[in-house]
């Protein structure tokens, strides 16, 4: 959050998402992020070239 940018609630304190639509995001990006537990050795096609 940048200070001042988001509108306040009565309380003056910025509104946060219901924490089960953080934790459906939170959830889905962890599960579009590469998998990086298994070794190099295991994971599935060639290496990759660097140019």
């Amino acid at each position: 959050f940048i200070r001042g940018q988001i509108p306040k609630d009565e309380k003056g304190e910025p509104p946060l998402p219901p924490i089960d639509e953080y934790v459906a995001c939170a959830e889905q990006r962890r599960k579009s992020l590469p998998d990086r537990t298994r070794p190099a050795a295991s994971r599935s096609g060639p290496p990759l070239k660097l140019a």
